[in-house]
C-alpha cells in the first residue's frame, strides 16, 4: 500500500480523547474503550490493568501492533487512527476505528439481502488480500490467520466490509517439516506461535495446515484452505442462512446455489 496518512491522534492532541469509563473488552495484554475525538468515535486501546510488565515490553508490544496495522493496511484491516508510544500509561496506547460485532449484525432484521451479500463478498476479498499480500521486501508473502474466530472480526460501521480486529493472529506460512523454520523466527516476524507447536512435532508431520498445542487444546491455522473454512463457517453463513431477513429470496434455485457454495468452502473440516 502506499505510506500512511498522518495519525489523526498523537501524544501532543491525546488529552483530546473524552474517553468512556467502562471498558469494551479487554484481552491479555490489553483493554479497549470508546472514546469520542471532536466529530469522531474512536476505540482506544491501552494497557490491561493486571499486565504486570516493563514498560518497555508494553511500548514493544504497542509498536509491534501500529507496524502490523500500517503494513496491512486494506479494507479488511481495522483503520488506525493514531497512537502514542512514547508516554507511560495512561498515554500509552492505540486508537483505531470502531467497528459492529458480527454476531448484532448477522442477527438484525434490518440488515437486507444486498448488505448481506455484499458483506459476505467483502470476506471473500479479505482471504484474497491475504493470499495475494506483498512483504515489505517486495516478495510475495502470503498471510494465514490462525485465530479467525467471530471475537476477531467485526463490520464497519457502514456495514459494507468485515474486518479483522486482532492482528497479531496473522502469521505466514512455515513448512511444517521445516521445524527448524519455527525455532528461528524473531519476535515480529509473524510467525506462528511457538506454543502451539511445541509438544506435538511428530504428529504435525503427518497434518497439512494445522498446529495443535496439547496442553491448551489450541490449534493455529497456517493455510489457505483453513482461512477459507473459517472465512466460510464464521462469516458467510451466519450472514446468508439466517432465516429471518425479510427480503432473503425464497428460490429453490438460490437455495442450490448456497449449499454448493457452502460445500465447497465448507469441505475442509478441522478435526
Amino acid at each position: 500500500p502506499p505510506p500512511p496518512p498522518p495519525p489523526l491522534v498523537t501524544c501532543d492532541n491525546w488529552s483530546a480523547l473524552d474517553v468512556e469509563r467502562e471498558p469494551l473488552g479487554h484481552g491479555h495484554f490489553r483493554e479497549a474503550f470508546l472514546a469520542g475525538f471532536g466529530e469522531h468515535e474512536v476505540v482506544l486501546k491501552v494497557p490491561f490493568a493486571t499486565w504486570n510488565d516493563t514498560l518497555d515490553k508494553k511500548r514493544r508490544v504497542f509498536r509491534t501492533e501500529v507496524a502490523r496495522l500500517e503494513r496491512m493496511r486494506h479494507a479488511s484491516t481495522v483503520r488506525l487512527y493514531g497512537y502514542c508510544l512514547d508516554e507511560p500509561p495512561p498515554r500509552l496506547g492505540v486508537v483505531v476505528e470502531p467497528l459492529i460485532a458480527l454476531r448484532d449484525v448477522v442477527l438484525d432484521a434490518r440488515v437486507t439481502w444486498a448488505a448481506r451479500v455484499q458483506l459476505a463478498v467483502s470476506a471473500a476479498r479479505m482471504v484474497q488480500f491475504w493470499r495475494a499480500y506483498v512483504g515489505a521486501d517486495g516478495a510475495h508473502s502470503p498471510r494465514f490467520f490462525w485465530d479467525f474466530k467471530e471475537a476477531n472480526v467485526g463490520v464497519d460501521v457502514q456495514r459494507r466490509n468485515v474486518k479483522v480486529v486482532d492482528v497479531e493472529s496473522f502469521s505466514y506460512h512455515v513448512d511444517l517439516n521445516a521445524y527448524h523454520g519455527i525455532e528461528q523466527c524473531s519476535d515480529d516476524a509473524q510467525c506462528p506461535p511457538r506454543r502451539l507447536v511445541r509438544y506435538h512435532h511428530e504428529v504435525l508431520q503427518r497434518l497439512s495446515e494445522l498446529r495443535c498445542d496439547a496442553r491448551s487444546k489450541r490449534c493455529g491455522v497456517l493455510g489457505e484452505r483453513t482461512n477459507v473454512f473459517r472465512a466460510c463457517f464464521v462469516v458467510v453463513r451466519p450472514l446468508l442462512t439466517w432465516p429471518h431477513v425479510a427480503d432473503r429470496p425464497r428460490s429453490a434455485r438460490l437455495g442450490a446455489a448456497l449449499d454448493a457454495l457452502f460445500a465447497r468452502c465448507l469441505a475442509y473440516d478441522e478435526r
